[in-house]
Formats: structure tokens, C-alpha cells, sequence
């Protein structure tokens, strides 16, 4: 029992930092996007006062997909680490359960 105690709790521990560490990079992505998106404007707004050139914008707009993607696969990450501790936890439970059901003494 201790045992199974022991491994869900460096289970929980591992996640919580596992997931601290992905909001860290959504963060940085999220702060990325919004820089590149106003470069991005700032690029568009140029291009229409004919400035620079159309191709010049299609680079600004390759470099905002980057952390877009950055993001999408940060929460996806994230669900998905938080569906698996979800069923791990489940799964240690009914061990528990069933580990202290074979532990008991007979009835008399």
C-alpha cells in the first residue's frame, strides 16, 4: 500500500512540473505570437503605403505560424497530460481499493 502511495505521488509531482514547464512555454509562445502578429501589421500597413514588397509580408506571416503551432501543440500537450494523470490516478485508486479488499481478514 505504501508503495502504491509512494508511486502516485511521485506520479502527481512529476506531472505538476511537467505541466508548470509546458504554461511556461505557452507563455513564451503566447508573447512571441502577439509580437510577431504586430510586426506582422506593421509589415501589412507598409506593404499598402508601398514601402516593401509583397513577398517581404509573406515572410512576416511564415514567422507568426511558427508560434501558433508552438501554441496548438503546447495545449494539446497540456490535455493530453492532464487526461493521462486523470486515468493514472483512477487506476492507482481501484489498486488501492483492491489490494486492501485482499488484505482483510475473513469474516467469522
Amino acid at each position: 500500500m505504501r508503495a502504491t502511495v509512494l508511486s502516485l505521488v511521485s506520479y502527481v509531482a512529476t506531472g505538476y512540473l511537467e505541466l508548470l514547464e509546458l504554461d511556461q512555454e505557452r507563455a513564451v509562445a503566447e508573447r512571441t505570437l502577439s509580437s510577431r502578429q504586430a510586426t506582422l501589421d506593421l509589415a501589412r500597413r507598409r506593404f499598402g503605403r508601398g514601402l516593401i514588397s509583397e513577398l517581404d509580408v509573406r515572410q512576416f506571416e511564415a514567422q507568426v505560424a511558427v508560434p501558433a503551432a508552438r501554441l496548438a501543440r503546447s495545449s494539446s500537450c497540456v490535455r493530453r497530460r492532464s487526461t493521462r494523470s486523470t486515468c493514472c490516478s483512477a487506476k492507482v485508486r481501484w489498486r488501492s481499493r483492491a489490494a486492501a479488499r485482499w488484505r482483510r481478514p475473513p469474516a467469522a
